[in-house]
């Protein structure tokens, strides 16, 4: 028997009521104190404060960001509070059941979305080749970067432009690199001798990173990117090697939480994960890329925890998530905790819309490619 809605509806006020809080009193690592963000008032049965999170904001805990989990199979929802510094004691005095919505708190360390240091997380990047063609998975940016992503996917416009899939600070340099820029796979960072880079295809669009208060600029659900494919022979919509490599799925679904989910990346190859948390309203996070660095706020976004060693680390970023059995298609990777315990992953239907909403916007709808060169 799923969970009560009202539950899940007490779960989601109160990630709500405690951001309010929270943020006002400056909680946040990676945001200023914020008077009317979030103003919104706590459900009925819900005061203001929860019984044993009184005094939560005087903690010495710094919070990333608020999300919850949907109650399934008869479990209940939960409140998942993640936070970059604090001491176990003070983790374990929060954690539990306030107002009959349980709650957990995962120290996650500090993070930056800074595709630079990704040479640190893998000194060559990962290069994926399937029947002589470029698989997703592999290092790609563009020509003249000094940073390295992951070629996430190949999608086609119901125009039939046919498309390589991957954040916007992958392709587009933080909003920085010029439409017809060459990207390159490997990028130049990661070629070395007998693999020089290839151009696979050249930047085309992107949904704009902004930055802004959330009470003045409206948080951005995607980072994401689009450039053309250069020539279909050069690449595959299959994901990472020939042994435990997969196809890029053809169906999209809606992440659910405590699912089971898997990727290939520039920087850890295959890993696994578990869907843990949504985190429906904004969440802050920095930047620092070249000429762009801000802080960026996100809503609507998941969370993956590890399964392995990593789930992901610099580098990474791009690579698509699909459920563990390869069949189901559910985001984009974009982000990670610098420890690699957890990934941020942005729905793939999310990214259609926002690109089938750009004002300019004349390709149509897209959809994930499958079965290319395969």
């Amino acid at each position: 028997m799923a969970a009560d809605s009202k539950q899940d509806e007490l779960a989601l006020q109160m990630v709500k009521q405690l951001q309010k809080e929270l943020l006002q009193q400056g909680r946040y690592t990676f945001a200023p104190a914020i008077g009317k963000y979030a103003a919104v008032q706590p459900a009925a049965g819900i005061p203001a404060t929860g019984p044993n999170l009184a005094g939560f904001g005087s903690a010495d805990l710094d919070i990333f960001g608020i999300g919850y989990e949907k109650g399934g199979s008869g479990d209940r929802s939960k409140v998942h509070i993640y936070v970059t510094k604090g001491s176990l004691t003070d983790l374990r005095r929060y954690e539990g059941d306030a107002t009959g919505v349980p709650i957990e708190i995962h120290k996650i360390g500090r993070l930056i979305i800074k595709p630079e240091v990704a040479k640190g997380a893998n000194r060559n990047g990962n290069h994926y080749r399937y029947g002589g063609r470029v698989a997703c998975g592999s290092s790609c940016a563009p020509t003249g970067e000094n940073y390295s992503g992951t070629f996430g996917a190949l999608v086609r416009s119901s125009g039939g432009q046919l498309f390589m899939m991957s954040n916007n600070h992958v392709l587009s340099a933080c909003n920085h690199a010029d439409i017809g820029t060459p990207i390159m796979s490997p990028s130049n960072m990661d070629g070395r001798a007998g693999l020089a880079p290839t151009e696979i295809g050249r930047h085309t669009m992107f949904i704009e990173l902004r930055s802004g208060q959330p009470d003045v600029v409206q948080p951005c659900r995607v980072d994401a990117a689009l450039a053309e494919v250069v020539d279909e022979a050069r690449v595959t919509s299959w994901q990472g090697d020939d042994v435990y490599g997969y196809d890029t799925p053809a169906v999209v679904a809606e992440p659910q939480a405590g699912t089971v989910v898997k990727k290939f990346g520039r920087s850890t190859g295959l890993t696994r994960g578990i869907l843990q948390a949504l985190l429906p309203i904004g969440t802050a996070f920095p930047y620092s890329s070249g000429q762009f660095t801000a802080t960026v706020w996100f809503q609507h976004i998941w969370v993956v925890q590890l399964l392995d060693k990593h789930f992901a680390l610099l580098g990474d970023s791009g690579s698509l998530v699909v459920s563990d059995d390869g069949q189901q298609a559910i985001g984009i990777l974009f982000a990670v905790s610098n420890n690699g315990k957890c990934g941020f992953v942005l729905p793939i239907n999310d990214i259609f819309a926002e690109f089938a909403n750009l004002p300019n916007s004349s390709f149509g709808g897209l959809e994930l490619v499958a079965g290319h060169g395969v």
